[in-house]
């Protein structure tokens, strides 16, 4: 499987002899993997070639649409995260009765805005949180995320650079700094993005390591020079 010069034949045989979600996914990857391999996994009895070709890049769309439907929330989860699922197939997967298929959904960059907005309202809240980590989040929402969503969830979306809208990311920002947890007050203390008055109560922190990373931030450096 290893072999770049391995031919599809024998990558067929190799697809019925381990029929497992890493094996299949490996398998699909392979430069001489045809579309008739992947055609061939889709319709294999068992339900981990079907994980894998759910979350193929390769995978068709009329193939996703089929999987939306199939019984193993697994291959539904694929189907969510899926860049190439058509955006009818995200909204019918974002009322899954199998609550990973949803937050799947949320964290797909290809989620129509409209979803997300309704998905922010979600009354669960790993789904809320999920829909802080997507990028294309609309500005409204992601106002009332900050509002609903625990303080570790924005932390963990500023660090991965979810937020991209500044002026959300500013009031995020700012609620972090007066939370009475040091790591939320730290992830305000260095991020550039943080307004300078707040900076300048932070410099005044209790904890050290929230003072340090006040006199480290390149924005108050910036100012400084």
């Amino acid at each position: 499987l290893e072999n770049r010069n391995t031919t599809e034949s024998t990558l067929r045989k190799l697809l019925d002899s381990v029929p497992s979600n890493y094996f299949t996914g490996k398998i699909l990857k392979h430069p001489n993997s045809s579309l008739n391999i992947l055609l061939a996994a889709a319709e294999h009895p068992g339900s981990d070639p079907h994980i894998a070709v759910s979350k193929c890049r390769k995978t068709p769309a009329n193939l996703l649409i089929k999987l939306s439907s199939d019984n193993v929330a697994y291959v539904r989860r694929g189907v969510a995260g899926n860049l190439k699922t058509p955006a009818e197939i995200l909204t019918k997967l974002s009322n899954d009765d199998v609550l990973s298929v949803i937050r799947t959904v949320a964290r797909n960059p290809k989620a129509p805005e409209s979803l997300l907005s309704e998905l922010a309202n979600h009354s669960n809240k790993s789904i809320r949180k999920a829909v802080t980590e997507n990028e294309n989040t609309p500005y409204e929402s992601l106002i009332l995320l900050t509002k609903t969503v625990k303080n570790y969830s924005l932390r963990k979306a500023i660090a991965k650079n979810y937020i991209k809208d500044k002026d959300v990311l500013r009031l995020v920002l700012v609620k972090l700094a007066v939370s009475l947890d040091w790591l939320d007050r730290k992830e305000a203390a260095k991020n550039h993005n943080t307004p300078l008055y707040i900076l300048d109560k932070l410099k005044e922190d209790s904890n050290n390591y929230v003072k340090i990373s006040v006199d480290n931030n390149s924005n108050l450096k910036i100012q400084k020079i």
